[in-house]
């Protein structure tokens, strides 16, 4: 009588270990003993001070800001505690980045452009409340969100209004193509064409913390309550709504499948389903970017840095 044995996957790596155990190999950790080839991993972090943003020009190349004047860098092995460029005013920095260009900014703002600071004038009328958010169309021509002067544009070391109105920009991003969408006091976002800006409808009141776009995708938009809006430049419509007793304050993505949205723990969408990926264990995440879709970084307080990676790649 003959008997055969069917190896499942399970079985088949398990017969594999002991055949090598009984030649005198060492063995090998089946793929379940190494835990998921991705996930989300605690990193050591320099700093215990609120993080706000996260960004970076390469994977090894990539920066935090924060409360008290945290400037913090990852060079692709340890993130390090760098200092503040020189004439950079303010306690609660922001950070916003290109491919070839970094921006820091609170009360004033500094340049990295290549491996040089440099400190941009001031505006010849108070900038008041400071600057809350920046997008880096090129290093000569950069937008500028305020906290009570509306929406700025630095271009060729000029500061000029890049819209009429004063009141304060929540968040702002842009596109290579010169798109530009800005969110303001509740239920206000601004798209700029390249010509001309136009007031999206919204028919709300809510309050939009953040704002993400790419050329091919669109425009990503965290509102309150869990509620995330995609506008592609005409229409606006809601993709995300589970009336969470709290709100997300962060928007990233490398394609219309693979969103990430942060805030009390970590959500993403796979261009049909929104999963919670990564819990909320009381420390909230403010900030998300990645170098590309295996090399994730979210940032938040307590000085608080996850990076999901995954083996192999």
């Amino acid at each position: 009588m003959t008997i055969t044995l069917r190896a499942t996957a399970p079985m088949a790596a398990v017969l594999a270990i002991l055949f090598a155990v009984g030649c005198g190999a060492r063995p090998v950790p089946i793929e379940s003993d190494l835990g998921p080839r991705c996930a989300w991993r605690p990193m050591a972090s320099p700093t215990t001070a609120i993080l706000y943003d996260v960004c970076g020009r390469a994977a090894d190349d990539i920066y935090a800001t924060g409360k008290h004047s945290t400037l913090i860098h990852f060079d692709d092995k340890h993130w390090r505690a760098v200092p503040t460029p020189p004439g950079v005013k303010g306690v609660d920095l922001r950070v916003t980045c290109t491919a070839n260009a970094v921006v820091v900014l609170d009360e004033t703002a500094a340049l990295l452009s290549a491996d040089t600071w440099t400190l941009l004038p001031p505006r010849f009328r108070p900038i008041w409340g400071g600057l809350s958010s920046a997008w880096i169309e090129t290093p000569d021509r950069i937008y500028f969100g305020t906290h009570q002067s509306g929406l700025l544009l630095f271009e060729h070391g000029r500061w000029r209004k890049a819209y009429a109105g004063d009141s304060g920009i929540s968040s702002l991003a842009g596109t290579p193509s010169g798109q530009v969408v800005a969110t303001s006091e509740p239920g206000i976002i601004m798209h700029f064409d390249g010509i001309r800006w136009i007031q999206v409808k919204t028919g709300t009141q809510d309050y939009y913390p953040s704002v993400w776009g790419r050329d091919d995708l669109g425009f990503y938009i965290v509102a309150v309550h869990g509620k995330v809006l995609h506008y592609d430049g005409k229409v606006l419509r809601t993709i995300f709504d589970i009336s969470l007793p709290y709100s997300m304050v962060d928007v990233w993505g490398t394609a219309a499948d693979n969103i990430y949205v942060v805030g009390k723990g970590i959500w993403h969408f796979d261009g049909a389903t929104w999963t919670q990926v990564f819990p909320h264990d009381g420390i909230v995440f403010d900030s998300i970017w990645g170098s590309g879709p295996e090399n994730i970084f979210a940032v938040g307080h307590n000085g608080r840095i996850l990076r999901y990676t995954c083996r192999g790649s």
